[in-house]
């Protein structure tokens, strides 16, 4: 049994933007066949895991209750008190794995927009299996660490080593590619009138033969990173965004505000509904989000990030830091 290692360990959690993202086509296990580049970027959860003492055979693990870091931000309902959160199952999972003993404490902050298309579940998930190591001072080896993230979700494996990565298979094939050109990424999440219930469920059960293809736009992105160049905004097609518009038919009126306003073609992140446009000027990219703020007002969300090379960032708290549960 490994006992909790002093101190309370503190994950800042990246969001990612997909670069691109195509849908080959439905295997037989039932899943699809993707090929996208993925990006993290500095839009954060913060996760937090430590000991609250305690001995005995095996571990309990406590959680807090979800904590909202951004005003008027969707989080996951039921929320962290809940093992269907994927941290809470990530960290379970983790420390059993690592033979935990005694109370570990659990608690989230959002950053990142629940069912954004950005990944904030599964990131989390992630940074739950990095927090665990951390927490009990145990290794769960880089072969068993992968098995466990690709159990939780598909995403989840891409963000134990984030950064710039092309992503194949289900999700779980990750090829790691050079940072990416240095840019800004403004980004809206749209306030839905209609909240999309199950939504990735839907959006793969509605794609018709037209929006599977070949990875060839994702192909040629990979070879543009690969040589240094900036990110090419003609290759960023993603293969939900005809049937997303089909569910949300007031997402096609933001593509064509977000695009009059910036001048810029209009990318989808996930299975949406966030939407993105590049901008390579600091100072423009905050201008752009504030004319967009100014449009569109408390319909939407507005982010303005830049990329995040690597995994989660991990670290001890410091003394007199806000604790579990407590919004930052």
């Amino acid at each position: 049994m490994k006992g909790p290692s002093p101190g309370r360990w503190v994950a800042t959690v990246p969001a990612k933007l997909n670069l691109g993202l195509a849908i080959l086509g439905r295997r037989a296990d039932g899943f699809h066949d993707l090929c996208s580049v993925m990006q993290t970027v500095t839009i954060c959860d913060r996760l937090s895991l430590g000991s609250a003492g305690g001995t005995g055979e095996g571990f309990r693990l406590r959680v807090q209750p979800v904590a909202a870091g951004v005003d008027g931000l969707a989080v996951d309902d039921p929320g962290l008190a809940s093992d269907s959160n994927l941290a809470v199952r990530a960290v379970r999972a983790a420390l059993a794995r690592l033979d935990g003993e005694g109370t570990f404490d659990l608690s989230l902050t959002k950053g990142i927009p629940a069912a954004s298309g950005m990944g904030g579940a599964s990131a989390d998930a992630a940074a739950g299996l990095l927090l665990a190591e951390r927490a009990t001072g145990g290794d769960l080896g880089t072969d068993a660490r992968r098995r466990l993230a690709a159990d939780l979700g598909s995403d989840v494996p891409f963000f134990l080593t984030g950064g710039t990565a092309l992503i194949t298979g289900r999700g779980e094939h990750v090829q790691p590619l050079l940072p990416v050109v240095e840019t800004r990424f403004v980004v809206v999440f749209p306030r839905l009138a209609t909240p999309i219930p199950r939504k990735t469920a839907r959006l793969f059960a509605a794609l018709s033969p037209d929006d599977l293809g070949d990875d060839d736009l994702v192909q040629r992105q990979v070879s543009r990173i690969a040589a240094g160049l900036p990110i090419d905004p003609d290759l960023l097609g993603n293969a939900f965004s005809r049937p997303l518009i089909g569910l949300a038919p007031e997402l096609a009126g933001l593509r064509e505000v977000i695009a009059s306003l910036t001048g810029r073609d209009v990318a989808l992140t996930g299975a949406g509904p966030t939407h993105y446009v590049l901008e390579p000027d600091p100072e423009r990219a905050d201008a752009v989000a504030v004319a967009l703020r100014e449009r569109l007002g408390g319909s939407a969300l507005f982010f303005v990030c830049q990329p995040w090379d690597g995994p989660p960032a991990i670290r001890l708290a410091e003394d007199g830091e806000p604790g579990p549960g407590v919004t930052i």
